[in-house]
């Protein structure tokens, strides 16, 4: 089986192949929720490997993520949660489409099952040092639970000079959209 094969059947089962910034991706909308999957398969060798790469996500906190950020992306998704690790990549001696099937429905199980709010929960609490794209998620969940009274405390720590040990990317403009989302 090919990539190109391989993501022909995730298409068949309902999920929207996309092109994000030279990686397919296959996105499947929930009732409450949104799961990409980054699949692939690679030959090394004799081994064959394969992945799903399934995260999870809810559309309120990637448009959240998306708006502080003032990103213009057509496929915006900001994720809550990963796949289990046990199945990031797995070696096989041969990949059969019922075999993709059943994985994707494991997947699908999977992420009807996670409280997604808990998720987003742990990235508010998260401290403002927090490094990489954390301190992006934390401002996004703040919005999302519109916790406005922390958001504008940030906000009068950053009009002081006061970064909060946030990292550099994180503007005052970033936390002013966060708290103007907080507000709606």
């Amino acid at each position: 089986m090919t990539n190109k094969e391989l993501l022909e059947i995730i298409k068949r089962l309902g999920w929207k192949n996309i092109n994000k910034d030279g990686d397919m991706v296959s996105i499947l909308y929930l009732q409450d929720r949104v799961i990409e999957l980054l699949p692939y398969i690679k030959r090394a060798g004799s081994d064959l490997y394969f992945s799903l790469g399934a995260s999870l996500g809810r559309e309120d906190f990637s448009q959240a993520s998306k708006y502080i950020r003032k990103e213009r992306g057509r496929h915006p998704f900001s994720y809550i949660l990963h796949h289990g690790k046990e199945r990031d990549v797995v070696s096989l001696e041969e990949l059969t489409e019922s075999y993709v099937v059943n994985e994707i429905n494991d997947v699908i199980d999977w992420a009807k099952a996670q409280a997604l709010q808990a998720g987003i929960d742990e990235y508010a609490a998260l401290p403002t040092g927090s490094l990489g794209i954390y301190p992006l998620y934390h401002l996004a969940a703040l919005a999302v639970n519109k916790d406005q009274a922390t958001l504008l405390n940030y906000l009068n720590h950053f009009k002081a000079g006061d970064r909060l040990d946030f990292v550099p990317y994180i503007t005052q403009d970033y936390i002013e959209r966060a708290y103007e989302l907080a507000c709606k």
